[in-house]
């Protein structure tokens, strides 16, 4: 549910703040320079947010695996049966899809959205 909440937050808030501004009916005024800082200053604002959706990633990756290698080897300390092996490794595996899950939410859902943004308005600056 974080997840969700998180991409949907991001499209719809992050990416689209001027939904009622078209670039291109501002490109045909005589407004150019003050649309290329703003252009250029969103463009920085974008590259930020990318970059740390990727450091978020990475910071996810690194706990999920600290705690797994934790459990590991608290569970090593103390005479394990059978069921513990079997409860273990199912639980691995969880958190392991979960991890996955994540990876590809964020990808799919934010970087990838937002790294279009990017390209998006840098072919803007260009036909300025």
């Amino acid at each position: 549910m974080g997840i969700v909440f998180v991409v949907i937050f991001v499209r719809e808030t992050l990416l689209k703040p001027g939904r009622n501004v078209n670039p291109y009916e501002v490109i045909r005024r005589e407004h150019k320079e003050s649309l290329r800082e703003a252009l250029k200053s969103r463009h920085l604002t974008l590259l930020t947010l990318f970059r740390d959706s990727i450091w978020a990633s990475i910071t996810f990756v690194v706990a999920t695996l600290s705690g797994l290698l934790l459990y590991q080897l608290s569970s090593i300390s103390g005479e394990t049966t059978y069921v513990y092996v079997i409860f273990w490794r199912y639980q691995t595996l969880l958190l392991l899809t979960l991890l996955l899950y994540y990876l590809l939410g964020v990808f799919l859902g934010i970087s990838l959205p937002i790294l279009r943004a990017v390209r998006e308005i840098e072919s803007l600056i260009e036909k300025i």
